[in-house]
């Protein structure tokens, strides 16, 4: 069952952006004077013999008039400048982020797969105590902790995607240690997660989680630590138990800390 992954409402901070790559590259083209000469006739008459007339005069040469020419220079291509609509517009035989023209837009800067590493680390209240009709009952309730890791690889659904992020990524956890699911049954471990991330700049990440009634409605500021962008949250965990008369009952907190890097 996927749940998704938002344990605690954070506030919403959504930032949207627009990243606008394109320019054409400047034609130059220029054309040649046209110099063009003057036409001349020369005529020359012959003499007659006895009794004869005297000859025609001769046609005039005519001179070729110039036409335009090239400089010799050739027009650049035009360079793809619409880098996300999966066509090839200036066939060179690259679509959209295999272009090289693309390779500075952002969208073609964003990680292809995320590794992604996430724990839930509880820390049990040292004496938790149940009134039952007015006498103390001590509870018992100890530490535990639950590890997991997933490789994140963008939404392709539309209808499953973050819908004012840059990207959404998706991926199945894989838990390598959860004893939290004995210490705190009632805590729902989710088997996959869907991630939104809004893509500032390449040290600034928002994380936008996915709520239980699967809207997208909590972003979060991602720390830089190395090369891993850090989030972690701590929350109060109260217990309700209707035999105790002081119920719901402080139990401990419990922190979740995720930490995602690009592959």
């Amino acid at each position: 069952m996927s749940t998704g992954l938002h344990p605690t409402e954070i506030g919403s901070r959504l930032l949207l952006l627009a990243f606008i790559a394109g320019g054409l590259a400047a034609c130059e083209s220029s054309t040649s004077d046209v110099d063009s000469g003057a036409d001349k006739s020369e005529g020359a008459g012959g003499s007659g013999g006895s009794g004869g007339s005297g000859g025609s005069g001769g046609d005039g040469g005519t001179g070729d008039a110039g036409t335009g020419s090239d400089d010799g220079t050739t027009e650049p291509p035009v360079p793809e400048t619409e880098c996300d609509d999966g066509a090839d517009n200036d066939g060179d035989g690259a679509i959209d982020c295999d272009d090289d023209d693309c390779a500075e837009v952002s969208q073609c800067q964003w990680p292809d797969s995320l590794a992604h590493e996430g724990a839930y680390d509880f820390d049990a209240q040292s004496n938790v105590e149940c009134i039952i009709r007015g006498f103390p009952l001590d509870i018992d309730v100890n530490d535990c902790i639950t590890r997991y890791t997933a490789e994140l690889t963008p939404v392709t659904d539309e209808s499953q995607a973050c819908p004012t992020c840059d990207r959404t990524y998706y991926g199945t956890l894989t838990y390598s240690e959860n004893s939290c699911a004995t210490e705190l049954p009632a805590l729902e471990l989710p088997t996959d997660a869907y991630f939104g991330f809004i893509f500032t700049s390449d040290t600034e990440w928002q994380l936008v989680g996915k709520g239980p009634s699967g809207s997208w409605d909590a972003a979060v500021d991602l720390n830089v630590s190395g090369d891993r962008f850090e989030f972690s949250t701590t929350e109060t965990i109260n217990i309700s138990d209707d035999r105790c008369s002081n119920s719901p009952l402080y139990v401990g907190d419990l922190t979740v800390s995720w930490a995602f890097s690009i592959n």
